[in-house]
């Protein structure tokens, strides 16, 4: 790798005047259950001081490293190789002296920088279509950050690296009794408008691609509509901006397949439809107590580079970490209103207290049971490993040099 190339992990929007955010002096939530339920106190107003907690606790820096002359920050959001190619958009609405305006956030001061003035009358429209008191959120993505270490593959990891931003800011808004509405309707060219990136000089391969756009609002008020209105869209045309987007590096290398990639899968507008329809999961599985706080939890994530080879996970741990990955309706990250549950989950299971070595199949989907079983090998023996828990063991077995083969990793002496 070109370590002197390497981009950086912070956008600024030069010129613009940031506005510097508090962090929080009060951490939101007690216990485990309050990451995935919002009913445990009224919902935070929509001030800017408890969005700057949101942005905190969803996109901000957690920590920093260092090793010798290098040194590096770790975020609250998952990104692979700690490459962090997504940045955040908001249109924060008015309040006191200040009017609705877009902003770019930047974690590196943790603070927003102003990148347009949003008329009162548009934005008041933009509230009433869609029925709550709210603010906007864009996700974007920056492939040349994720490009320079993993060449084509990065758009997928954008994509994911997207997705785990998504599912941060959805647990961050569930602390404060918010809740995350995806606006699927929007199609990628009306998210641009929106954010004025069609008025924007970007560096060479250093743009920014749209992912997504979201609403944050109350978590007992309902957003009425996934999209917006044309002519509303249309409306942030003639809004002009401020601040021009940092260079990079020094010299970006090109990847014509990620941008063939990344034309072809262009989202286009869509119209209504069904969104959300989780699958009907068990109620929530109990668990261990939790010993920190939620928010010092989400402070406290790191990325797994080392095990003990020795450690025996407890039975209750190991359901309460499945569990959480089953979709249900009103449940931070599944509630977001996005598409159905299509992913099941095949694991290599060993070294957990009273549950036997083997394959297993988290069914993730109840109503795709049949069709999975028809899919697999007949002699699975589908096994449950707790009752109305979506648990299953496939085939009794030490699988470890299996799981080791297929993960491309080799056995150790």
């Amino acid at each position: 790798m070109d370590w002197e190339n390497q981009p950086s992990p912070f956008r600024f929007f030069e010129g613009t005047a940031a506005e510097p955010l508090l962090f929080l002096t009060a951490d939101p939530g007690a216990g485990r259950p309050d990451f995935y339920t919002r009913y445990h106190a009224p919902p935070a107003p929509l001030s800017r001081a408890n969005i700057a907690g949101f942005l905190e606790l969803s996109l901000g820096l957690s920590a920093w490293k260092s090793t010798g002359a290098a040194r590096w920050s770790l975020r609250i959001n998952p990104s692979s190789g700690n490459l962090h190619p997504t940045e955040a958009h908001l249109i924060l609405p008015p309040e006191d002296d200040h009017p609705p305006v877009l902003y770019h956030y930047n974690p590196f001061y943790h603070a927003i920088e102003p990148r347009a003035q949003v008329p009162e009358t548009l934005w008041d429209n933009i509230v009433t279509h869609l029925g709550t008191d709210l603010f906007l959120m864009a996700l974007t993505s920056i492939f040349w950050r994720e490009s320079w270490k993993y060449g084509e593959r990065a758009f997928r990891y954008c994509q994911h690296d997207a997705g785990h931003a998504l599912a941060a800011a959805t647990f961050s808004a569930a602390l404060l009794g918010w809740r995350v509405t995806v606006l699927t309707h929007l199609s990628d060219e009306q998210i641009e408008r929106i954010l004025g990136f069609d008025r924007t000089r970007w560096p060479d391969e250093e743009a920014e691609h749209p992912d997504l756009m979201f609403a944050v609002h109350p978590e007992d008020r309902q957003i009425a509509d996934h999209g917006l209105p044309a002519p509303l869209v249309a409306s942030f045309a003639g809004i002009s901006l401020t601040g021009r987007p940092n260079r990079l590096s020094r010299k970006p290398h090109q990847w014509r397949v990620i941008a063939e990639v990344a034309g072809k899968t262009r989202k286009v507008s869509t119209g209504r439809g069904q969104h959300g329809a989780l699958s009907g999961a068990p109620d929530a599985y109990a668990g261990p107590a939790m010993h920190l706080a939620p928010a010092a939890a989400i402070r406290r994530r790191r990325s797994a580079t080392d095990f003990d080879p020795t450690f025996i996970l407890p039975r209750d741990h190991f359901l309460a970490i499945l569990d959480g990955t089953l979709p249900r309706r009103d449940r931070p990250p599944f509630d977001a209103g996005l598409s159905a549950t299509e992913v099941q989950l095949l694991l290599f299971v060993h070294r957990v207290k009273s549950v036997d070595p083997g394959l297993y199949l988290l069914l993730r989907a109840p109503e795709q049971e049949s069709a999975m079983r028809e899919a697999l090998r007949s002699d699975f023996i589908w096994e449950a490993v707790e009752p109305e828990f979506p648990l299953f063991l496939l085939r009794r077995e030490d699988l470890r040099k299996t799981a080791l083969q297929l993960s491309g990793h080799q056995q150790s002496a």
